[in-house]
């Protein structure tokens, strides 16, 4: 019964981690024609800004590997987590 109880949560929590990384990339596609608005600056300047997000994100994919075998899943995913909340929070 615990080990269903745990497969559950486990899916859950990848469930919404997957989602808080689909909506952070939703987010940054959304506020494209403000961030030209607010910057001056023209739309090929302004995809720069989803060009860095993409490659931040190929670089961190592999990067999981190694910082999962040195931390651990379970405190890598609350490092991620805790780091993606207050990163959004100072953005706010």
């Amino acid at each position: 019964m615990s080990n269903n109880i745990s497969r559950q949560a486990i899916t859950i929590t990848i469930i919404l981690s997957s989602l808080m990384v689909l909506i952070d990339m939703t987010v940054a596609n959304v506020a494209l024609p403000d961030m030209m608005g607010t910057l001056g600056a023209t739309s090929e300047q302004i995809t720069w800004v989803l060009t860095s997000f993409s490659m931040a994100e190929a670089i961190f994919i592999p990067l999981a590997g190694f910082l999962t075998l040195r931390f651990g899943e379970r405190q890598l995913l609350l490092y991620s987590i805790a780091g993606f909340i207050l990163m959004s929070a100072m953005c706010g």
